[in-house]
């Protein structure tokens, strides 16, 4: 196989893990922030309240409550979650560690939340831009979904280096 060919496969292969590791830590992440989501939506508001998220979500939608509309929230809910892990992968480079991936995913959580939830979200509903319980909720969910994709994205490389060090006979050096 020529050089050439190799490295191209190589980067392929990077480029599919990087989006799997992005995909895997957007759901994890969204499994923490819908957690949190379902919890209030159970015992109480902020994210069903006239301005917490789901209801300007919803509004924007035309989705009404009642019957599967829980169902319908979730679901969307994890289509966004893995978009935005996704996205994620495509910006933040593979092996930076598991500090700098877990810092990048709280930022990319607050970015997530600043800039879409609280402002465009607000805007485009009319709803009223104040730093109340439900946009409080609202960022600790975002924050909780940085989290969960910070801490997943990193272990897809931790294990590809053991394997590829496995496949090559590669023994690395352990100080004493």
């Amino acid at each position: 196989m020529p050089v050439l060919a190799r490295s191209r496969s190589r980067r392929h292969a990077s480029w599919s893990l990087r989006l799997l590791a992005g995909l895997a830590g957007g759901l994890a992440g969204g499994l923490l922030f819908g957690v949190l989501m379902s919890a209030f939506a159970i015992g109480g508001d902020p994210f069903f309240g006239q301005t917490g998220i789901l209801t300007l979500v919803s509004s924007l939608l035309g989705l009404e409550p009642g019957g599967l509309y829980l169902v319908q929230v979730w679901a969307l809910h994890a289509v966004f979650s893995v978009l935005f892990g996704a996205l994620f992968a495509l910006l933040v480079p593979p092996r930076i560690g598991r500090g700098k991936s877990l810092l990048l995913g709280l930022a990319w959580g607050f970015a997530l939340w600043l800039f879409g939830a609280f402002l465009l979200l607000r805007a485009l509903t009319g709803a009223p831009l104040m730093f109340d319980a439900a946009a409080v909720a609202n960022m600790v969910g975002h924050l909780l979904f940085g989290l969960g994709l910070g801490l997943v994205y990193p272990q897809f490389f931790v294990e590809e280096e053991r394997l590829r060090d496995e496949s090559t006979g590669f023994k690395p050096v352990r100080p004493a």
